[in-house]
């Protein structure tokens, strides 16, 4: 995570750096000569309070969960939750109040993309809006726009801080629903999902390479096999920059159903337009193509279940 005592992250600028530490306590790293590296020690510093807050946490969760099922406490379960989701909630308010009021920084866009789930959509805009020129320029704040544009709905946010080609940025602001969509099967026919019209459509969105993705294989064939007499259609879109890798992909791990592919990856409008910023992702579109759950549960989780049956009337 961000803040692993065990995983040592420094940021890099046009300067000389220099790394020292003692390998029989390699947590006590030192790094000097970077002025953005020593403005990410200060900053780190005053929130380090709840940095170890959030460590004591981890540890009260782990202690917990270790517990014997008859010592397990309903109570203690939400006070640690509680707990846990206010040292968040201070944490982001830290980093939110650095944002805003260190615009010309370069740890700025570094902190947002930090953000990026814990913001709402329109936030995240606001503030990348409001960095400075000099800014925006740089990796790090290319590195942010990246992870926030899926998440902003603006068209003209995304218009003034353009990401993909003009193409691609016209087809994004232009589509309404998923059926508008056409994407490559395996053959390299196109696969039109305006087909699935009057169809639940739930899209798995994965890639060769993701470990979970290909973890929840098994379950997602398990819920096609119990839908199969149901109007919902199961869609698996690779986000593959690499074609032989997906197809190699789906012969060695036995997918079934209807596979495509979109090589542009998180910048392909298939991904943008659902708001994928990582894999697996899983999002449910409605008969009409219009997106009603853009962060589904995974399919080995129960709660999907209970999802798919209350949208298709199951039981009822």
């Amino acid at each position: 995570s961000f803040d692993d005592p065990l995983v040592i992250r420094f940021l890099i600028d046009p300067a000389e750096i220099n790394i020292s530490f003692d390998p029989k306590n390699p947590a006590e790293i030192k790094i000097t000569g970077s002025p953005l590296q020593a403005e990410f020690d200060r900053y780190q510093g005053s929130r380090q309070h709840l940095i170890q807050a959030k460590e004591q946490n981890y540890k009260d969760i782990d202690r917990h969960n270790a517990l014997p099922e008859s010592k397990k406490s309903m109570a203690a379960e939400r006070g640690i939750a509680k707990r846990r989701d206010s040292i968040f909630d201070e944490i982001k308010k830290m980093d939110v109040a650095y944002i805003q009021k260190n615009p010309g920084s370069f740890l700025s866009p570094y902190l947002l993309s930090h953000n990026r789930r814990r913001l709402p959509a329109d936030s995240l805009g606001i503030l990348y809006d409001n960095l400075n020129p000099e800014v925006k320029q740089s990796s790090v704040a290319k590195v942010a726009l990246k992870d926030i544009y899926p998440i902003v709905d603006d068209p003209k946010f995304r218009m003034s801080n353009p990401l993909n080609d003009s193409a691609t940025e016209a087809a994004i602001a232009k589509m309404k629903t998923v059926h508008e969509l056409v994407l490559p099967d395996t053959s390299g026919n196109p696969v039109n999902f305006s087909g699935f019209k009057g169809k639940y459509i739930f899209l798995d969105f994965w890639a060769s390479w993701c470990t979970p993705c290909i973890g929840e294989i098994p379950s997602l064939h398990g819920l096609m096999t119990l839908y199969r007499n149901d109007p919902i259609q199961f869609v698996s879109i690779s986000l593959d920059h690499d074609s032989a890798a997906w197809k190699k992909s789906i012969v060695l791990n036995s997918f079934r159903g209807v596979q495509v592919n979109d090589k542009h990856a998180f910048k392909s409008v298939v991904a943008v337009f659902n708001k994928v910023l990582w894999v697996p992702r899983y999002v449910l579109i409605d008969p009409e193509g219009k997106v009603i759950n853009y962060g589904m549960p995974f399919p080995s989780e129960p709660e999907l279940k209970k999802l798919l049956d209350t949208h298709l009337k199951k039981g009822s």
